[in-house]
Formats: structure tokens, C-alpha cells, sequence
């Protein structure tokens, strides 16, 4: 994949299935407590009158919500809905009522306001992203098991005078908050939306690879680049960056996320490893510009505009495919992350062109220095 400075994002995600069976309309198969959900009442975040307003009911209570009961779950578990600010300008995601776990968002400010966490949530996981027009997508991450009534979720509102989501509040049946769009899934961070129209659904693995394409790359010397970002908190596995390969195990050129946090830089030829150089700089903390020139002999990598490895020593392997943010030979260990630009040259660059290509800011920049 190759684009300009001003491609969109390429979002490169595994297989996910929203658990919630009606993802948009919540006065079916949702439990209300103290609460009126007002169907069709604003533009979504996708651009059509499908959002619903949710009315705390009128009187003074604390747990206005709307729930979904799930029994029997293990494992992380991310619950996410796309919520904004009416009269009312905070929600609350609760994973548990007993003992307390719950985030309470600002949809005025876009800021996490406040968290209550415990052993059942994890620390640090609640986030809110600016979708724009006033919605925010919130999120939390938990592990359903850890409580006596297994998986139990709400969502709360209320006026957001204190950190608590079951603060007294006085509703008077008319004002509200909007929402849209809630996910359930297994995993440990919320994926794209998924929508559900009376039954879950599963999003297929995205994959993204070109077969049979020796002639596109450099076979005795090449230069690889990515810019990406991760949508994760954790490398469990080898997770594929940018990959060369022939459809085997045993002719390979990889950059991987390495299972200890960090870049991976390998090459494998006929089944022996050529150059193996593990860095130091973890692959979170937002996007990176990465690049793996490669020449027999002549191995370098490139962080962010700085040098973090080199090999004098190795042989290039023959390659007939390209991967991209996934396994070279089969479907496992996806990216899990987003892409910006992926660029395969049939040259190994030179280590200034390199340092300028992982730390420029725009293409344009890249050709001026390097013209220079």
C-alpha cells in the first residue's frame, strides 16, 4: 500500500463479534431502570437520524440506566457507545455495581472525569475519542468473571456533580443525554463499530497481502517503510508489522512487534536466520515511522528518524509476496493497529535518506532533503 501525506488511515483489525444483540435501538432487548429512551432523535455519528436520547425519569434516583445482563464470560471484555451531551453532559459505563467499577465521561470537555476502578476493571482503560459534532466514542476494558453476578453492565447518567455514577439527581422526564452505537466484544480495546439489528454479529479478520509480485521487489536489495499505530496495550504474540516472503516460514524479511514490547527486525533465508536486531523502543506511545533497508551484508533499521540497529552481515532471501500487518504464511498475528503509508522501494536507501524518511513530517519534506 502507498499513498501521499494526506491518505486516510488504513485499519487493520482481527475477527470480533459485538455480543449485543440491538446495537442502535434500546428500547428492544435492553433493561431500563428509571429511564425513557426516546427512539430517532438525532443525526449518528454516521450521518442518519438514528440516534436515541435516553431520559432519566422524572423525580430524584441515582441509577437511571440502561443494562444488558451476560453470564458465563472470561477474559477481557471491552464495552464502548458512542454518547453526547444533551442537557445533561456526563455517562457513566459501569462493568459493577458491587464493589463499585465504574468511568464517568465528560462529553462537554471530551475527558475522562472521573474512575472507580477494581480487580474486575482494568487501570487506566477507560478512553473517550473525539468522533466529532459533540460524539464521543467511551470505553471501558474488564474481565466479566470478576464479579458474583458475572458480566453485568450499565449504562448510568447523571448531572455529574461528583465522581459517583448513582449521584441523586433531580429528572424532570424531558431532559437527557444522546447515544448510539454500543459494542460488547472479547478483547482488550475497542475495535470499529459493529452493528447489530436483533442478533450478534462477527467482523471477519482483515487482511491485507499481494501474491506473486517478485518483480515489485528488490530481491538483492530493498528498503521497507511503515508508518502505524497500535489499537492495542499488549504485544501477547510476534505481532506482524510489514512482512516479505514466499508463503513459507523459511524466506522472510519482517518488521514485527516482538512479544516483549519491542521492534523486531529479522531475516530469514532458507530456513536460517540472516540478521536478527531487537531495539529498545517500545511499539506503543502513538504512531512511529519505520523502515528496514536491506542489502547482503548491509542491514540497517530506523526508528522516528534515529538508527536503532544495523547488521554487516547476511544474506537476502528470495520473496514473491507482500504482507501488511499480517502473518507471511498464514492468518495469525495481525498488526491490530492502523497504517498510514506502507512504501516498498527496490533499492536499499541510504541511512540519511532513511533518518529523513522516518522523521520527516510530510513526503515533500523528504524529497527536499534528500534532493539537497
Amino acid at each position: 500500500y502507498s499513498g501521499g501525506a494526506t491518505c486516510p488511515s488504513l485499519l487493520l483489525e482481527p475477527s470480533r463479534s459485538n455480543l449485543i444483540p440491538q446495537s442502535e435501538y434500546y428500547n428492544t432487548d435492553w433493561d431500563l431502570t428509571s429511564a425513557s429512551v426516546t427512539d430517532n432523535a438525532v443525526t449518528s455519528p454516521e450521518g442518519v437520524q438514528n440516534a436515541s436520547k435516553l431520559i432519566p425519569a422524572n423525580g430524584t434516583g441515582g441509577n437511571r440506566s440502561i443494562s444488558k445482563l451476560y453470564a458465563s464470560l472470561t477474559g477481557l471484555h471491552t464495552f464502548s457507545v458512542f454518547a453526547k451531551a444533551g442537557e445533561y453532559g456526563y455517562i457513566s459505563l459501569r462493568a459493577r455495581n458491587g464493589p463499585g467499577s465504574f468511568a464517568m465521561f465528560d462529553l462537554t470537555n471530551g475527558l475522562v472525569h472521573a474512575a472507580n476502578t477494581n480487580a474486575q476493571m482494568v487501570s487506566g482503560s477507560p478512553k473517550i475519542e473525539d468522533y466529532g459534532n459533540g460524539w464521543y466514542r467511551c470505553s471501558i476494558v474488564f474481565d466479566p468473571s470478576g464479579s458474583a453476578t458475572p458480566g453485568q453492565l450499565f449504562l448510568s447518567y447523571s448531572a455529574g456533580i461528583t465522581g459517583d455514577e448513582t449521584t441523586a439527581f433531580s429528572g424532570d422526564g424531558t431532559n437527557g443525554i444522546y447515544i448510539w452505537g454500543s459494542v460488547f466484544e472479547a478483547g482488550s480495546y475497542a475495535t470499529s463499530y459493529i452493528p447489530t439489528y436483533g442478533t450478534s454479529q462477527t467482523r471477519a479478520e482483515d487482511l491485507t497481502y499481494k501474491t506473486n509480485v517478485t518483480s515489485l521487489i528488490g530481491q538483492t536489495e530493498g528498503t521497507m517503510y511503515v508508518e502505524f499505530e497500535f489499537n492495542t496495550n499488549n504485544t501477547d504474540n510476534f505481532n506482524r508489522i510489514f512482512s516479505l516472503g514466499d508463503g513459507t516460514g523459511s524466506n522472510r524479511i519482517l518488521i514485527i512487534a516482538q512479544n516483549t514490547e519491542a521492534f523486531r527486525f529479522f531475516v530469514q533465508s532458507g530456513g536460517i536466520i540472516s540478521v536478527d536486531l531487537i531495539t529498545s523502543t517500545s511499539v506503543f506511545g502513538g504512531k512511529h515511522k519505520v523502515a528496514f533497508g536491506y542489502k547482503e551484508n548491509d542491514f540497517v533499521a530506523y526508528i522516528d528518524g534515529v538508527q536503532v540497529g544495523a547488521d554487516t552481515s547476511g544474506i537476502v532471501p528470495i520473496t514473491s509476496n507482500v504482507y501488511l500487518g499480517m502473518h507471511e504464511s498464514n492468518n495469525n498475528l495481525a498488526l491490530e493497529g492502523s497504517v498510514q503509508e506502507a512504501l516498498l522501494f527496490k533499492t536499499r536507501l541510504s541511512n540519511l535518506d532513511l533518518a529523513i524518511l522516518t522523521g520527516a513530517t510530510t513526503y515533500e519534506t523528504f524529497d527536499e532533503m534528500a534532493l539537497a
